[in-house]
């Protein structure tokens, strides 16, 4: 992708201002970071999963992405390297509505396609594959105890 030429995609979501950057999604599933200095992408992600739901959210230290497959990325705004490459995935049949935003420091509110919310624990986003696996059981749990009230 050149600035100064034709852009291959179209934007389908955004622009979005972070700092010095502009976000843009482009045809559902890059989300591609512009910084206003260079005439070129910064850093791109692709979402491996499906189409990227809603604009991307700092929370916290990263740039969350959600795609409708129910994934959530955290990114390093500086690279776009997801913290965890498999991020967290939602295990019931659902998905995000919209991008999760900040709920209280160390957690993010994330409207589900089944009417219902999840809390998730900005951690998850970070750990390592065999601490997320327990982490994610306890998630769930907390979860199914959000959705019972």
């Amino acid at each position: 992708m050149d600035l100064k030429g034709k852009q291959p995609g179209r934007v389908t979501a955004g622009p979005f201002l972070h700092g010095s950057q502009v976000l843009c999604v482009i045809n559902d599933s890059r989300l591609v970071s512009l910084d206003l200095s260079q005439d070129k992408p910064s850093w791109e992600y692709q979402s491996q999963k499906g189409g990227i739901v809603g604009k991307p959210q700092l929370l916290g230290d990263m740039i969350v992405v959600a795609d409708i497959s129910g994934q959530l990325v955290g990114l390093d705004p500086a690279t776009g390297k997801p913290y965890m490459p498999a991020g967290f995935h939602l295990t019931a049949n659902v998905g995000p509505t919209a991008t999760p935003i900040p709920f209280g420091s160390d957690r993010a509110f994330v409207p589900l396609t089944d009417g219902t919310i999840f809390f998730l624990p900005l951690s998850q986003l970070r750990s390592s594959p065999e601490t997320g696996r327990e982490a994610d059981k306890a998630t769930r749990r907390q979860g199914d105890k959000e959705k019972e009230r």
